[in-house]
């Protein structure tokens, strides 16, 4: 298929910004700024990827602390919940 504007900002950004030519990089996380990683997270997620060939992508739980705090974080449990447990099972 031909690169999309994002396969091509993601190629120049690996090589261009971070000198890491393409063919070095086997994996590639993408997490917002306040997201916290459990520590044995990206362990399970590589053996995942390694034992099966087929698995391209893999999505974690996402857990709002805050949760109760306000109304917006009251919605973004919803908004979370719906695209997580019920667009991608």
């Amino acid at each position: 298929r031909p690169l999309t504007d994002l396969d091509q900002a993601i190629i120049g950004t690996l090589e261009n910004q971070l000198s890491m030519p393409l063919d070095t990089v086997k994996y590639l996380m993408a997490i917002d700024a306040d997201t916290k990683i459990d520590s044995d997270s990206i362990s399970h997620m590589i053996y995942r990827m390694n034992k099966d060939d087929k698995i391209l992508a893999l999505c974690g739980e996402t857990r709002i602390e805050n949760k109760r705090d306000s109304w917006v974080t009251c919605i973004q449990v919803f908004e979370y919940y719906t695209n997580h447990h019920m667009k991608k099972a």
